[in-house]
């Protein structure tokens, strides 16, 4: 998918152009998050939760066995 892209907007197509789009590249893995739902309030701390409509949010060490078998991204490039 890359190249494809690369290959729609350079006028000099490149594997050397695919390889830099690779190295200059960060990823993040994404999963859905439960936000506040006013059906069931006791859920939920309002103060300290997501709302919807008002933007990303970021949790970490969801799920059984906290950060277990998962990569975490350092403070720098959660920082980025």
């Amino acid at each position: 998918m890359v190249a494809e892209l690369i290959a729609l907007q350079a006028d000099n197509y490149s594997d050397l152009l695919v390889r830099r789009s690779f190295s200059a590249t960060k990823v993040l893995s994404a999963d859905v998050c439960a936000a506040f739902d006013p059906n069931f309030p006791e859920v939920y701390d309002k103060k300290n939760t997501s709302l919807m409509g008002n933007g990303v949010q970021i949790t970490k060490y969801t799920g059984a066995r906290g950060k277990a078998g998962c990569n975490d991204a350092n403070a720098e490039f959660v920082s980025e």
